[in-house]
């Protein structure tokens, strides 16, 4: 079996009542995933696995853009970007979100050279995207980052990029915060020890954190059985809009997204 959902959390969704996704939506949304993203495609089950899952979390949480609207997302500390394809929407889907990923920034300490096999290898990952590279390196924390304020759509810390930040955790997290924009959307992909590195617990909505420290809320946690858990963050004091809609107007989650994961409920 994949993997599967174990956990979607947020102290909202606790307070609100709503009951969590059933087995078989989730497996119906996993086949629209599959299509998507995994047709003809053979690797290791492991990997494989965690691929899934994240691909079918983020299919979930992508923001909800006007039409024709070309997003900026940005990465820190990449290493293969082996998740740039999921923060797009699928082909079947462009008509119905109106958005597409314009532009994607990778930042980290290795990524100075433009002829490295880590920047050729995330290019290559952008470009079929139909997404603009850009690539900065940085390892002095006192450094801002070449990005405008409040520009970035979203963002993303993959399995692992925590780590490999280091000391430059806290400064990471504070640009994360310059440039994202009032809406923006902050995903961080965790492993057990990059759990342990956030300083916090998912159950008690990461209060205490590095994240929450750094000024950020966590929106909503997913948890599956492949080792991951997928996080979603926005920056605190941001007004939230007024939807019309029962559900799902006090946290963020975009009622849309939150209707296709609970089979339609309104």
């Amino acid at each position: 079996a994949v993997c599967v959902l174990a956990l979607w959390h947020t102290v909202a969704f606790v307070q609100s009542g709503i009951r969590p996704l059933s087995p078989k939506s989730f497996r119906d949304r996993g086949s629209l995933v599959q299509q998507h993203f995994f047709q003809n495609t053979w690797a290791d089950r492991e990997y494989m696995d965690r691929q899934f899952f994240v691909a079918s979390t983020l299919h979930v949480l992508l923001p909800a853009a006007k039409r024709n609207a070309q997003l900026k997302a940005i990465e820190l500390e990449p290493t293969d970007g082996r998740y740039i394809a999921f923060l797009r929407p699928g082909a079947e889907e462009v008509a119905s979100k109106r958005w597409y990923l314009d532009e994607y920034i990778a930042i980290g300490k290795t990524l100075w050279e433009a002829d490295s096999d880590d920047v050729k290898k995330l290019k290559k990952k952008a470009n079929a995207q139909g997404a603009k590279p850009r690539f900065q390196g940085w390892m002095n924390p006192s450094e801002r980052w070449q990005i405008d304020k409040s520009s970035v759509d979203m963002a993303l810390l993959a399995d692992g990029a925590i780590q490999r930040l280091g000391s430059r955790q806290e400064a990471a997290l504070t640009e994360l915060k310059r440039v994202l924009k009032p809406g923006g959307r902050l995903y961080a992909i965790a492993s057990d020890d990059d759990t342990k590195a956030f300083d916090g617990e998912w159950q008690n909505g990461m209060k205490g954190s590095i994240f929450d420290q750094a000024g950020f809320e966590l929106v909503a946690a997913k948890q599956g059985e492949c080792g991951l858990t997928i996080g979603y963050w926005r920056k605190k004091g941001v007004k939230k809009k007024q939807v019309r809609k029962k559900k799902a107007t006090s946290f963020g989650v975009d009622p849309k997204e939150l209707n296709a994961l609970l089979e339609g409920d309104d």
